[in-house]
């Protein structure tokens, strides 16, 4: 019984600490995209607003592509299985396309012209400072682990 206690604390645990990361990971990035666009107060909850239906209905279609993409690790696949995984990935990135054209259409009517376009760059550059801190994190860069 006590064992039982102590895996469930542990888990427990794991579980609160990735949660804790993934708060503190948003709130890092909404930090930096608000200070990249030079958001006003009145823009903040529309903008925000927004973005987190955006980035949630992406989201939704990322795991959409991730699970057509697991076909393509079977060994031997029949033409008929290799044309519909190629039509659903075909499908998924037009989703991914119409889902961007549809949310530059709604942020058209918070942001300016200029601030969506910072929002693209604000993205890439967030992520890029993500994959870079997690490739420290996992003892050094790309060339360390070549070697």
């Amino acid at each position: 019984m006590k064992n039982l206690i102590l895996i469930l604390i542990v888990l427990t645990s794991f579980t609160s600490f990735a949660q804790n990361r993934d708060q503190r990971m948003r709130a890092e990035k909404q930090k930096y995209i608000t200070e990249k666009l030079e958001l006003k107060e009145d823009q903040k909850e529309a903008f925000w607003t927004l973005y987190g239906e955006f980035n949630s209905k992406r989201q939704d279609i990322r795991i959409d592509i991730t699970q057509n993409r697991l076909g393509l690790r079977k060994t031997t696949v029949t033409d008929k299985e290799a044309r519909s995984i190629i039509d659903r990935e075909l499908e998924l990135k037009q989703a991914m396309v119409d889902l961007e054209k549809e949310y530059v259409s709604r942020y058209d009517k918070v942001l300016s012209v200029s601030q969506i376009i910072k929002l693209y760059k604000a993205e890439d550059d967030f992520n890029k400072v993500v994959m870079q801190r997690l490739r420290q994190m996992r003892g050094g860069n790309e060339e360390n682990r070549r070697r």
